[in-house]
């Protein structure tokens, strides 16, 4: 008796007998990408509103000035503005006058108190829930970002066996193997796609993990196409209905799924990832801005106080 694992192809099938009820499921062809990472941490501070709310925010800004001016016709516009801001980034100060002009900036206030809030808000949950790079997820995707194929010669030639298409993908010198391919993607930046059989990435997968144990790759949704891996006999073997139904109980009692996951286990007992602390988390926030606005900030506030001080002398003299 001779047999042995070999993809089921429609040229096969007259020439062979097979069995493939042992199999848990199908194994597919699939795209790889790398993972997105996280957004520079300086893009946060925008990043935190869509457009149409920073739009939205300016337009109501410049709605609420040409109301100041209009009703109010001051002197210098640029009082204004700088009120509007103050009220804004929650800066207390009086507000005097009639009670119409009064409504008008209390109105401001409570909006600008209401974007501010949620803005602080949305900023501080960045901290523990990173914004992420645009993720590749789509074959509309790798075309619409011009990603390039970097796919081994093995899956080249199943691809032309059962596709009986490659045109539309190459390789690399980095890419020429399997695993190599993977790799090369993996550490390349969003340039590249791959074609791997998920199966064997599965069992691999661990290899392209970073050292806090997240994965760097990214599996398409969609396969490219779907496939069982049979173990053949001569055409006309006598007891392949036989094997069929013993495959089929190894199977449904399990012994598959638990051999499967001891090879799996085997395998990760290898790996040793990190555990991340205070001191290895990113830092999402840029705190060297925030500190030196807080620094100009102070230097202003100290800035008025002395200016104060020195034009209440000038008027005692």
């Amino acid at each position: 008796m001779v047999f042995g694992g070999l993809v089921l192809v429609e040229a096969r099938t007259d020439m062979f007998e097979f069995i493939y009820l042992h199999l848990l499921d199908q194994d597919s062809l699939v795209y790889l990408v790398k993972k997105a990472g996280r957004v520079q941490p300086w893009r946060n501070m925008y990043l935190v509103f869509q457009v149409d709310v920073w739009l939205t925010l300016f337009l109501i800004f410049l709605l609420y000035f040409l109301l100041f001016v209009l009703f109010f016709r001051p002197k210098d516009k640029s009082w204004v503005v700088l009120k509007m801001l103050s009220f804004m980034f929650s800066s207390g100060t009086g507000i005097r006058g009639s009670f119409f002009k009064r409504s008008i900036f209390i109105a401001w206030v409570w909006c600008s108190y209401f974007f501010s809030s949620y803005y602080q808000s949305t900023f501080s949950s960045v901290t523990t829930h990173p914004l992420m790079e645009h993720q590749i997820a789509t074959v509309e995707d790798l075309e619409r970002y011009n990603l390039k194929s970097c796919v081994s010669e093995t899956i080249l030639d199943y691809i032309e066996a059962t596709l009986h298409d490659k045109q539309r993908f190459e390789t690399r010198e980095q890419c020429k193997l399997y695993l190599d391919s993977i790799q090369f993607v993996s550490q390349s930046e969003h340039e590249y796609f791959t074609v791997v059989h998920f199966h064997k990435y599965q069992y691999y997968k661990l290899d392209y993990y970073n050292e806090y144990g997240e994965e760097t790759m990214y599996k398409l949704d969609k396969p490219i196409y779907s496939s069982l891996n049979c173990i053949y006999f001569y055409k006309g073997f006598p007891f392949i209905d036989k094997l069929q139904m013993h495959a089929l109980r190894v199977r449904e009692n399990g012994m598959i799924n638990a051999h499967m996951s001891r090879l799996y286990r085997e395998f990760q007992i290898h790996y040793k990832f990190k555990t991340k602390d205070s001191k290895e988390l990113e830092v999402l926030v840029p705190w060297h801005l925030l500190g030196l606005g807080s620094c100009l900030s102070t230097l202003v506030f100290v800035g008025e106080i002395l200016i104060k001080k020195f034009n209440d002398n000038n008027k005692s003299k």
